[in-house]
């Protein structure tokens, strides 16, 4: 028994040392990735990413060039003091709160400032959800006591980037959000892991889940096969069959992917609003539709009839 026992422990630490020595000459390959980002973004081990803290540089766009500064925690937005006296209005996005093609004079929430006459915290990243704009208020947003927090959901893309796989790559690796899965109808946060998450099996495996994500941060091995698995394992997304995602949703029934991101974000949302009113604060939803439906919207008739006809997929939406 007592040779069995060796043996086994033996082959163990065999087994341990050569995963080891494995993991160690991975961390020597380049990334899976090109990277798409450059200096301007930084991995985050709860939210997935955020501004590069203290990022000071020029992005190069099409038809724009522009010079950014961003502050300690990567918003484009100076410092504020932890505390004020002063009203405080917290801005909560994504893109549109970040807003890097623009001067910073020139962004949403210091013309709000400047209308307002109040402080106004920019606390916005390109690619966030709802989901990362509830965990960035638990954690860093309510510390600056605000008085009123203003969240900017943007139709466009909010709800595809609450499902699991919403991605920014940086340094030529993933850098996933964390997401959410309403478990008996609880807000539950899970850390994504590549060919595992979806929101229909995440409440069954939330400690493997979890589990996996965790490694996928720290392993070398797993982000090196990832472009094997998601290859086979592709990311849950709806509105496949239109030339735009967002397309379908102004299509009535929703696709099921479609309406699991619904009862998430709204989930999200009505649980931002409990920590804010229970902060002594209140919370203010400002819902932007995607660019193409306002500009429907503004056409006179003879105009929006001709567009319809040339995208008879809006024909069939409910874009009231």
């Amino acid at each position: 028994m007592r040779q069995i026992l060796s043996g086994v422990g033996l082959a163990l630490v065999s087994l341990c040392a050569s995963l080891l020595l494995v993991e160690f000459a991975a961390r020597w390959l380049a990334p899976p990735y090109a990277t798409e980002t450059g200096e301007l973004f930084s991995c985050h081990p709860q939210l997935g990413w955020t501004g590069t803290p203290h990022f000071a540089g020029t992005l190069e766009g099409p038809g724009f060039e522009q010079a950014l500064q961003f502050n300690s925690q990567g918003m484009h937005d100076t410092d504020h003091p932890v505390a004020s006296d002063n009203p405080r209005v917290l801005m909560l996005g994504d893109s549109f709160v970040h807003a890097v093609q623009v001067a910073e004079v020139d962004t949403a929430h210091q013309q709000l400032e400047n209308r307002l006459g109040m402080e106004v915290i920019s606390a916005g990243v390109v690619n966030w959800g709802t989901n990362q704009q509830l965990l960035y208020y638990q954690t860093q947003g309510r510390l600056c006591q605000p008085d009123t927090v203003l969240l900017m959901v943007y139709l466009g893309n909010d709800i595809l980037d609450n499902l699991p796989g919403n991605v920014l790559t940086i340094d030529g690796v993933n850098c996933y959000a964390p997401y959410f899965a309403l478990c008996n109808d609880i807000l539950t946060p899970l850390t994504y892991a590549p060919g595992f998450s979806r929101l229909d099996g995440s409440c069954n495996r939330q400690v493997f889940i979890n589990g996996m994500g965790w490694m996928y941060q720290h392993s070398a091995v797993y982000r090196q096969l990832e472009p094997l698995i998601i290859a086979n394992q592709p990311r849950q997304a709806f509105g496949q069959a239109y030339p735009s995602a967002f397309s379908a949703l102004y299509i009535s029934p929703p696709e099921e992917v479609l309406s699991q991101g619904w009862e998430v974000m709204q989930a999200t949302i009505t649980h931002l609003h409990a920590e804010v009113v229970a902060d002594g604060a209140q919370l203010g939803v400002v819902i932007i539709s995607p660019d193409v439906v306002v500009r429907l919207g503004a056409l006179p008739p003879d105009a929006q009839q001709e567009f319809l006809a040339d995208n008879p997929l809006f024909g069939e939406a409910d874009l009231g």
